[in-house]
């Protein structure tokens, strides 16, 4: 048995829910704030446990193939602007990502902040 933390009311562990979360990138696309919030609320997570959730979560989406994004809000324009990090390896995007993030504050992020979604994806936003 794992001693991994379970999702709140579904008792999916950390790595199965990793697992599949990639899935959404065939929707529109998985949000960081997603990932930040599941982590938080759903796993109980915060500080490095958070962060290394979020690498692991980060390590998947990317080398499904997924690259960042920032797409705005609902309240405004779709601003769709590719984010760059170093020559765009899965390394430097996650670990980009996360000192974005950490500098920023490790907060809770809104819809549209550091989005991924496949590169081709016709828009569903």
């Amino acid at each position: 048995m794992t001693e991994e933390p379970r999702y709140r009311g579904r008792g999916q562990t950390m790595s199965e829910w990793v697992s599949f979360m990639p899935n959404e990138l065939n929707d529109i696309g998985v949000g960081l704030y997603s990932i930040i919030g599941t982590g938080r609320r759903a796993f109980g997570l915060e500080g490095a446990a958070l962060t290394d959730f979020i690498r692991r979560s980060l390590y998947a989406l990317v080398e499904r193939g997924a690259r960042p994004r920032h797409a705005g809000s609902f309240d405004e324009p779709r601003r769709d602007t590719p984010l760059h990090y170093g020559n765009d390896t899965n390394a430097e995007i996650v670990e980009g990502v996360i000192a974005d993030w950490l500098a920023a504050g490790a907060p809770d992020l809104e819809w549209g902040d550091f989005w991924f979604e496949l590169p081709g994806r016709p828009k569903g936003i």
